[in-house]
């Protein structure tokens, strides 16, 4: 239920707030996460999806879909205790990681960042992607290269057409998102 109206309102751009975090209330009680969760995908509405869920699913009040946000300031308020709690970036596979790369290697947040890559393994790639193609040799590598990062959590959900039914828009279905979500929280 709760799935429809996120993607009524990420369908009509009133989801997050342009060029900030979206923030608008304080991390209530029921906010049990601290820190940066990155859900990744091939699709950026794939990965927007999966990260309403999951907020829903931690309490999380803070939301971004530009990774370029996420800075020092963002992490270390995501950190503390009595700040706004986590935040839930969803990212596209080929969004530029740099700024991340550098709030890893240069001040150790490697332990707050967790990573969900949804629908990022070989066969959605394969499914998606000519092979042997230069844009399929890319998108491989980007995929390994995520995979590959330090951090304290990386979770891979693959094959996301074999787990999930699509709905007639191809889209995952509410059903099967909130029990991928829950397998995660759990």
């Amino acid at each position: 239920w709760h799935l429809s109206a996120f993607e009524k309102l990420y369908r009509q751009g009133t989801m997050f707030s342009q060029g900030t975090i979206d923030s608008s209330s304080a991390c209530q009680s029921n906010c049990i996460f601290r820190g940066l969760i990155l859900v990744v995908s091939l699709a950026k509405e794939i990965s927007a999806i999966f990260s309403n869920v999951l907020s829903v699913e931690l309490g999380v009040q803070q939301r971004c879909s530009d990774m370029q946000l996420i800075d020092e300031a963002s992490i270390l308020s995501s950190l503390q205790e009595d700040g706004r709690g986590g935040i839930i970036c969803n990212v596209q596979l080929d969004e530029n990681k740099k700024p991340l790369l550098a709030l890893i290697k240069t001040n150790n947040y490697n332990e707050a960042i967790h990573i969900v890559l949804v629908g990022c393994g070989q066969s959605d790639i394969d499914s998606r992607y000519e092979s042997e193609t230069k844009d399929h040799k890319k998108i491989s590598g980007l995929a390994k290269s995520w995979k590959l990062l330090k951090c304290k959590y990386i979770h891979d959900i693959p094959n996301l057409p074999e787990l999930m039914d699509l709905d007639d828009d191809g889209t995952p279905s509410q059903v099967c998102i909130c029990s991928r979500v829950k397998e995660l929280v759990d």
